[in-house]
């Protein structure tokens, strides 16, 4: 068993010079991981603060290629529509603390190239999507950007289960078959409250780049398949 101690980052954000302000943020993350029989986990904790790295990039796209569609980068999303940030987004996104649970099974004897594995993830808001929050230089709300109502300061959170299975193939190919399931909530008890659920259904194919028996680079191929079910009161 290992444990990883805590990492830690702060980012300094100066979105206008010339006016002398200074968007400052920390990333926390600790976690532990270890073996039990075939049974390999990881748990970690994360912490990240809406100010956090704020930073965004334009992406430039020719005229007549369309932007992703809303559910890009299922379960964080994008801050903004054709664009990308600085550091992971997807694995620390910001204004967000929770855990996280990886578990690894591999199959033993003529099944040893194939493994099952599962993910549970629950993660909240640190700060709430009130007006006065969300209009701070800096703040970055990925997903519950909605104002919720002055006054109530209700926060959202999401919870995700998977599981899939993934093969090692001949030649160091590999592919992976997943089911997930994410819920969003926040009451708000106003107009934008949140209840939903998304079920993904994800086929991936990947190809080794440079080596065919030792690559670390791979072209990822794949589908996945999104079912929407909830309300909005």
């Amino acid at each position: 068993m290992s444990f990883s101690l805590v990492a830690y980052a702060h980012s300094i954000y100066r979105p206008i010079g010339s006016d002398g302000i200074d968007v400052h943020g920390n990333l926390f993350n600790t976690g532990i991981s270890g073996t039990v029989g075939r049974v390999s986990f990881n748990l970690e904790g994360i912490w990240v603060e809406p100010k956090y790295d704020p930073f965004v990039i334009k992406m430039e796209r020719p005229g007549d290629v369309q932007s992703p569609g809303l559910f890009y980068e299922l379960p964080y999303f994008t801050t903004y529509a054709d664009s990308w940030q600085l550091h992971d987004a997807k694995k620390y996104p910001q204004n967000r603390e929770g855990v996280r649970l990886h578990l690894d099974y591999p199959f033993p004897g003529i099944l040893s190239f194939t493994r099952l594995f599962a993910d549970m993830d629950y993660l909240r808001q640190i700060e709430s999507s009130k007006a006065g929050n969300v209009q701070e230089p800096g703040f970055i709300e990925p997903f519950f950007g909605i104002r919720t109502q002055e006054g109530t300061g209700k926060k959202g959170s999401i919870s995700h289960g998977g599981i899939g299975v993934a093969s090692d193939l001949p030649y160091n190919h590999k592919v992976s078959l997943v089911y997930s399931l994410y819920q969003y909530r926040r009451k708000t008890d106003d107009a934008n409250n949140m209840d939903f659920d998304v079920n993904a259904i994800s086929l991936t194919y990947g190809i080794p780049i440079l080596y065919r028996l030792r690559s670390k680079m791979y072209f990822n191929v794949g589908n996945t398949f999104l079912a929407v079910d909830g309300k909005a009161l």
